[in-house]
């Protein structure tokens, strides 16, 4: 077995210092960004979960998964954001699509549309229905 260098034994410790700090941030901003996702969510989770159009089309429980694509843009406790989240239910799956508004630190629904896979779109909150600001999209 080869002995490894004074050089390579300090290069493997600089290499050791370095990484582990860029992998704690990393896994830090990934939380931070789920969390905002999740918090953003929530209230449109609640509100496919408490629909019985949407119970009877995918069936009960329904769950929705771990993987929330789009963005969140919040500062101050305001914000927007526009998310789509993979749902289950018993006998079918789909797309909750959200856009929601952020006010004093409080998410609310302005507009939400279920895709299920394979079928058509149901709307279940729409904006005419809501007092939401006009959709500013920051990105």
């Amino acid at each position: 077995m080869a002995a490894i260098s004074k050089s390579q034994r300090n290069a493997q410790i600089i290499a050791i210092v370095f990484a582990c700090p860029l992998i704690a941030l990393c896994v830090l901003l990934f939380f931070r960004h789920s969390s905002l996702n999740h918090a953003a969510a929530d209230p449109a989770v609640y509100a496919a979960q408490s629909s019985p159009i949407l119970a009877a089309q995918i069936g009960l429980p329904m769950e929705p998964g771990w993987r929330i694509r789009g963005g969140v843009t919040a500062m101050g406790g305001n914000g927007n954001a526009h998310l789509e989240i993979p749902l289950t239910g018993s006998h079918g799956q789909g797309t909750l699509i959200e856009w929601a508004q952020q006010s004093n630190k409080s998410w609310r629904v302005c507009t939400l549309t279920f895709q299920q896979e394979g079928g058509g779109d149901t709307i279940l909150v729409d904006r005419s229905n809501t007092n939401c600001a006009p959709d500013e999209r920051p990105f």
